[in-house]
């Protein structure tokens, strides 16, 4: 009887082992994929995060700023002299 308990105990014990170490291993294999996941979202952040900054420099540019200003609003440039000054508002005419 004892044999037989022992031998029970020994067989679910290694089984409940064999379990426990596929459950480990595929734990492992997600944090795996987790991890590969989120170093290609970084990349792609990354890359996204370069060209932003690139596009912001560009933006920068007072020659581009210009050309866009006179293509794209069909502003036109304009000299000091055309300029005309605005009296200050003065509260006690009113």
């Amino acid at each position: 009887m004892k044999r037989s308990k022992f031998i029970t105990l020994f067989v679910g014990a290694h089984v409940l082992c064999i379990f426990i170490q596929i459950h480990q291993y595929s734990r492992i294999i997600k944090a795996s994929y987790e991890k590969q996941k989120n170093e290609t979202m970084f990349a792609v952040l990354r890359q996204k995060k370069e060209e932003l900054t690139h596009h912001l420099y560009a933006l920068h540019n007072r020659t581009k700023i210009k050309e866009f200003a006179i293509k794209t609003l069909k502003m036109e440039p304009i000299s000091l002299s055309t300029i005309k000054k605005v009296p200050p508002y003065d509260n006690q005419r009113v």
